[in-house]
């Protein structure tokens, strides 16, 4: 049984997709939906799953050791979609994330929250170390990362950088 005759050759010959070629053939009103019902348990799962991302947030900034913020123009690479947690302008990324900056790919194997303009254009990351950054010779050292050339600031206990 044919569904219509003539739609493989529509398909693979033009620039159609199927569901375009679908859409013409099929005769199928559209009937637009003025107003669906959102069910109290819907809403109090939506705000728990608000409140659990952003308790993992405030986890993260919380933790203890040294806070290091990077700033400059960055392009995220690489990371794992499964383990990142989304909130607004931003991404927790659990596990770990491949950062462009500098010309120079960076992966960053730890928790590291990403702050971004666009989809991949970051303008700062915020990671929590077990040991303070060592700036030397216009380069900073950061453990598990490597050498980043920019200027490295402390105020308050936590350190700034920014890439040259």
């Amino acid at each position: 049984m044919s569904f219509f005759s003539g739609w493989k050759d529509k398909f693979f010959t033009g620039n159609s997709t199927l569901y375009d070629i679908l859409k013409q053939e099929v005769k199928h009103e559209f009937k637009e939906i003025d107003h669906i019902n959102i069910s109290s348990e819907t809403l109090a799962i939506i705000e728990n799953v608000n409140r659990d991302r952003l308790d993992m947030f405030t986890q993260f900034e919380h933790k203890e050791g040294y806070h290091l913020y990077l700033f400059g123009d960055m392009e995220r690479e690489t990371f794992d979609p499964m383990n990142t947690v989304v909130g607004k302008q931003r991404e927790l990324h659990q596990n770990f994330i491949n950062v462009l900056l500098n010309g120079t790919e960076y992966l960053i194997k730890q928790p590291v929250i990403a702050y971004y303009n666009s989809l991949n254009k970051l303008n700062k990351l915020h990671i929590v170390l077990p040991d303070k950054p060592v700036n030397r010779n216009g380069k900073v050292t950061i453990i598990g990362i490597g050498d980043i050339r920019g200027k490295l600031s402390e105020e308050d206990g936590s350190y700034y950088f920014r890439a040259e």
